[in-house]
């Protein structure tokens, strides 16, 4: 069975990589209320693209590009051309921070959970109990 990285291309996984470092140092050139409303979300031909939840922080941004470009530039070593700001709406936009920083959450429902609990607990693979048993402790208490 293939592990979940072979089944992303190598280029896909360096691109992700990439657009974390990038977030990470924007995060650190910008005033600490930016960071959960900015995220780089391309570098393609010496082009970043950042991404904001509002116009509100674009504008703001752009009032920043010269300086967040030159900043970005010396903490990165990457010669950046120029800044894209784009607005993704909020619903939608996952800042950086609560990507890294924020626990998956996500519950099952009390049919899966038992379904879970029983395949786990009659798993001879150790680690797949485990993570079977893990995985049933995320059941619903509404249901």
């Amino acid at each position: 069975m293939k592990s979940a990285n072979g089944l992303i291309s190598k280029r896909l996984r360096d691109a992700c990589q990439q657009n974390n470092v990038f977030t990470q140092a924007l995060i650190a050139c910008l005033p600490p209320d930016f960071a959960s409303h900015v995220a780089v979300t391309k570098y393609q031909y010496g082009v970043l693209t950042i991404s904001v939840d509002s116009s509100a922080w674009m504008t703001t941004l752009r009032f920043h590009s010269t300086s967040v470009l030159s900043d970005l530039c010396r903490e990165t070593g990457v010669d950046i051309k120029s800044i894209n700001i784009r607005v993704i709406p909020a619903r939608l936009f996952k800042p950086f921070e609560t990507r890294v920083n924020q626990k998956r959450g996500f519950e099952v429902s009390k049919a899966t959970a038992k379904s879970l609990t029983h395949v786990g607990e009659s798993t001879v693979d150790s680690k797949l109990s485990e993570a079977l048993l893990r995985l049933a402790r995320h059941a619903t208490s509404s249901e």
